[in-house]
């Protein structure tokens, strides 16, 4: 049985063959991030992914990107931004039912990517929540909530939020986001040789939990890494 203590940023848990158990304070206070500057951004606004002005996928070609996702209704179809600097996504209400295993995806940055005020049902696909690759800035999540993560062992390993190869991440924070899956919550470690995983992890008031809707377990919650594996590291600036 693989086992691990984790602390960071005063959450302890203790992960057991993908169990994870998780103590904190619940009245500590918390200073959320605040969003990147944007420069002359590609602006998208009441909008879902797929309709008329709003592509799939926004292809920046360098450019700040900011999206507000519609209040007053139901997005279907994921959303993919590619060769942005800094992006901005704000509120939003998906109920997956589209093929591609993410329902939001970010590629080819080094800016800054910050989400505050998502509401993502993955609707039990084989799916990420967020995604990234080839993206070696910063990703910030705040305030959302995720559900209906699932995903096969020999496909798509659906998670909460995966920071894929081609990177690393220079930081990931989550500060006031719940998720509940089916398959994995958080898989965060460090891989040098392909770039996946974050270099910095901070965690303000998250809950992970497994969500029985979608499966009768999850596979692993929250995996970091391992301070004694040459391969999946724990971040290692913190």
């Amino acid at each position: 049985m693989y086992m691990e203590n984790v602390s960071k940023n005063g959450v302890r848990a203790l992960v057991a063959s993908g169990i994870i158990l998780a103590s904190a304070s619940s009245h500590a206070a918390i200073t959320c991030i605040s969003p990147p500057a944007l420069l002359n951004p590609l602006v998208y606004s009441g909008k879902c992914p797929g309709e008329s002005g709003f592509p799939i996928p926004i292809k920046a070609r360098g450019r700040d990107v900011s999206v507000t996702l519609p209040s007053n209704k139901i997005c279907s179809r994921s959303m993919t931004i590619t060769d942005a600097r800094n992006i901005t996504v704000t509120g939003g209400h998906f109920v997956y039912n589209y093929a591609t295993p993410a329902v939001i995806t970010i590629k080819n940055t080094s800016g800054t990517t910050f989400m505050d005020g998502l509401y993502i049902d993955v609707n039990k696909k084989y799916a990420d929540g967020i995604r990234v690759y080839n993206h070696k800035g910063r990703l910030i999540v705040q305030n959302s909530l995720f559900k209906g993560v699932s995903g096969t062992r020999y496909g798509v390993h659906g998670d909460i939020v995966h920071a894929q190869d081609g990177g690393p991440l220079q930081e990931l924070t989550l500060q006031n986001v719940t998720g509940y899956t089916g398959y994995q919550g958080l898989f965060t470690p460090y891989r040098p040789g392909s770039g996946h995983g974050t270099r910095k992890l901070t965690l303000h008031r998250v809950n992970v939990a497994y969500d029985p809707t979608v499966s009768k377990k999850s596979l692993k919650l929250l995996y970091i890494g391992s301070a004694d594996n040459s391969t999946d590291r724990v971040p290692d600036l913190g």
